[in-house]
Order: C-alpha cells, then structure tokens, then sequence
C-alpha cells in the first residue's frame, strides 16, 4: 500500500515538474493572472502548430565514437527541461550484456535494454531509448568498465558509438 502511494506520488511530482516548466520562446508575465493564462494558450498554440520540418531544424544531434580508454569511456550532452532525448548505443560484437544506464543532472538513472542485431557489416548490440528531460544538465552515459554501467560476455569491450538527438520541446 505505502508502495503504491510512493509511486502515485513520484508520477505527481514528475507531472508537475512537466507542467510547470516556463516556455523559453513565451516572455514572463507582465502582472495579472489574465495575462499569464492568454501566454500560456498563445504559446501552446505555437508549439502546436509546429511542423515536424520545423521540429527536425531546431534538433540537435550529436554522435561519438569512444575508443574505450582509462581517459575517454563516457559521453553526454546537454538537455533542458521539456526537450525530448533520444540516446541510441551501439557495441560491435558483442552479446549477453546487461542494461545499459543513462544518467541525468542528479544521478537518477533511465535504463536501456541490450538488443543484439545481426548485419552484413557485422554483429552488434544495441542501447535504444529516448525520454523527456526532468531537469536541465548534462545527461550521461558512462562506458566505464570499473563502473559496472557496461557490462557484457566476452572480452571487454573496446569501443562504442553514441548518437543522441535532442529535440526541444
């Protein structure tokens, strides 16, 4: 029972988190509860009336290939509040790995789940997510082996690549 109202508790607390981000693109409120309520319609509005053309153009994305080494065995980028982040990791043959976790600004993590793919160009598996950002900061993946985050059968690994796409909201 306790449990169930700690999860119910912690979907309210994200919800409202959501709701409650201010609209870079919308200016503050001037004074009166009537003005703020005609910005928040106005910049709904705009947000909904964007084509994904237009959603395309102001996504970012960024792609790293990590040979995995004592100094270079992590990648991350930056998100704000709202923007929709998709994070996709690929690990050339390799099998029986475990979730791989994405950290945010505070340490919470979002786990993604090994999928092994066969190709022409070689086997690999990989790390498919994507996620609303709770807070603005740098979102991570660390590809330490010491860090127990990457974990697979086999000899270690080597090298990843990381692309993440962000899109604002």
């Amino acid at each position: 029972m306790l449990g169930s109202i700690m999860k119910l508790l912690l979907i309210l607390l994200v919800a409202m988190v959501a709701c409650a981000a201010p609209d870079p693109t919308v200016p503050a409120p001037a004074a009166t509860p009537m003005q703020a309520a005609s910005q928040a319609i106005t910049g709904a509005d705009v947000a909904s009336n964007r084509t994904q053309e237009d959603k395309d153009i102001a996504s970012r994305t960024q792609a790293d290939v990590i040979d995995l080494s004592p100094t270079a065995t992590a990648s991350s980028i930056h998100a704000d509040v709202g923007d929709h982040v998709f994070v996709q990791v690929n690990i050339p043959n390799r099998n029986e790995c475990t979730d791989l976790k994405v950290r945010d600004p505070f340490g919470n993590v979002i786990a993604l789940a090994p999928k092994e793919i066969r190709s022409d160009d070689g086997d690999f598996v990989q790390f498919r997510g994507a996620f609303f950002a709770a807070a603005s900061g740098d979102y991570l993946v660390d590809l330490e082996i010491d860090s127990e985050n990457l974990r697979c059968g086999g000899s270690s690994v080597r090298r990843a690549e990381v692309t993440w796409t962000v899109q604002p909201n």
